[in-house]
């Protein structure tokens, strides 16, 4: 991938920011988007996240140290 094609990346992003990214798309899959995002978060608190700013992607990992 060459440098002008790298997607931006928001780590962490609030939930306003979140609903921003997906504005776009249907109400079904915003609320779906955003249903599945709470689960997760409410199921593994400490994950750490980022969203692909383009495609608004989310991405869920532990932080490595």
């Amino acid at each position: 991938m060459t440098p002008g094609n790298k997607h931006s990346l928001n780590e962490m992003p609030s939930d306003r920011e979140l609903a921003f990214l997906v504005e776009g798309r249907t109400p079904v899959i915003r609320q779906l988007y955003l249903c599945t995002h709470s689960f997760v978060l409410e199921t593994l608190p400490d994950i750490v996240f980022s969203v692909n700013t383009k495609d608004g992607m989310i991405g869920y990992a532990a932080r490595q140290y």
